[in-house]
């Protein structure tokens, strides 16, 4: 554990109650982190199943992120990938583009109406991705596959529903199954506020940012940023952090500003 969490207690905020919740429900408990599980999501090799999680039975947790790439100049483009990650096995189910038949300007106005950033789409839609592309068809078949159900768990590290967003809205061009995802209102965590509710108020709470704080040795943060599957991992990795935290009564919130400066001196 990241020596600045060591030892400290924090409260049961409604935020990280709704993370607690997800690993309840899938393995039984928050107390059964599995041994080096958090390495070997980063090292994408399979996990052990923990004590109390039997697929079929329990719902599963999945990590998603979406993020731009490149635009090719031709008929049609694809300028979103998808990664989604069972935070339980480990396992990456999905990491492909995402076969868009639309002109970069449309796609531009398409996301700034589902509300990312401009700032964001200008800096990434051009970083080269060389993943397989998947058609809405395949992309149900894969769900499908994996077992991917309604009463399971998506973890997103987001302020809105963008990610959650761009898949559903994907399967629905061509009328595929969008009840294959969990209901977004009910069964969406946004990972971002549970660690944000732990921290100074005006801490920033950017995944690279924290990511590098509470996981310094990891490896992760050495291959890169907004690249889907690696930040489906470290999300994966921050919420199975939480079940390790301890918690109390009363709000506690870390200062990384404070960190910052101790961990220069």
């Amino acid at each position: 554990m990241a020596e600045f969490l060591r030892d400290k207690r924090f409260s049961r905020t409604n935020q990280v109650d709704a993370v607690l919740k997800a690993f309840r429900k899938a393995i039984g408990t928050t107390d059964a982190t599995p041994p080096e599980s958090l390495d070997r999501i980063a090292s994408s090799t399979h996990l052990p199943v923990p004590p109390g999680w039997n697929e079929g039975l329990r719902p599963s947790i999945w990590a998603l992120d979406t993020e731009f790439v490149n635009l090719p100049k031709s008929d049609g483009c694809c300028g979103l990938s998808a990664s989604l990650i069972n935070v339980i096995t480990g396992e990456t189910i999905v990491n492909h583009r995402l076969e868009l038949s639309t002109s970069p300007e449309e796609l531009f106005e398409r996301i700034v109406e589902l509300g990312a950033p401009r700032e964001q789409f200008m800096l990434h839609y051009r970083r080269p991705c060389n993943l397989p592309i998947i058609s809405p068809r395949e992309l149900a078949d894969l769900l499908r596959s994996a077992g991917v159900s309604e009463r399971d768990y998506i973890l997103t590290w987001a302020t809105g529903w963008i990610d959650y967003d761009i898949v559903r809205d994907f399967l629905a061009r061509e009328n595929r199954d969008t009840d294959l995802l969990p209901p977004r209102e009910k069964r969406t965590i946004r990972v971002m506020f549970a660690w944000k509710a732990l921290l100074h108020k005006k801490q920033p709470v950017g995944l690279e940012y924290l990511f590098k704080l509470v996981f310094p040795d990891s490896e992760l943060n050495t291959v890169g940023h907004h690249v889907a599957e690696l930040d489906a991992k470290k999300l994966a990795m921050m919420a199975w952090k939480l079940c390790e935290l301890k918690y109390q009564p009363y709000q506690s919130r870390l200062n990384f500003r404070r960190v910052m400066i101790d961990l220069t001196l």
